[in-house]
């Protein structure tokens, strides 16, 4: 059985908000801290668990959409054209 991670993101409204959901369902639960201010690390948490592979599921999609879009950080990897492709949306 995959482990699942859970990030709610259905109250999040501005970047403070999507690192605490991120840190409170995936990255503390990995080992870590994201501070926000750098999207390579948050990249990297990403890859932080060890099993082989696991489910993240993210509770308020759009909200998620909509921060890292509008986060001056995401311009430097394209986030909206990468973000809203790469997933699937449920």
């Amino acid at each position: 059985m995959k482990n699942e991670y859970r990030v709610d993101l259905r109250n999040v409204r501005d970047m403070n908000a999507l690192v605490g959901a991120f840190n409170d369902g995936l990255i503390r639960a990995v080992g870590g801290h994201w501070h926000g201010n750098n999207w390579d690390a948050f990249n990297d948490y990403l890859s932080w668990p060890e099993d082989e592979s696991y489910i993240l599921l993210l509770d308020g999609w759009s909200a998620f959409v909509n921060v890292v879009v509008a986060s001056p950080q995401a311009a430097c990897f394209n986030a909206s054209g990468r973000i809203r492709s790469g997933f699937n949306q449920t």
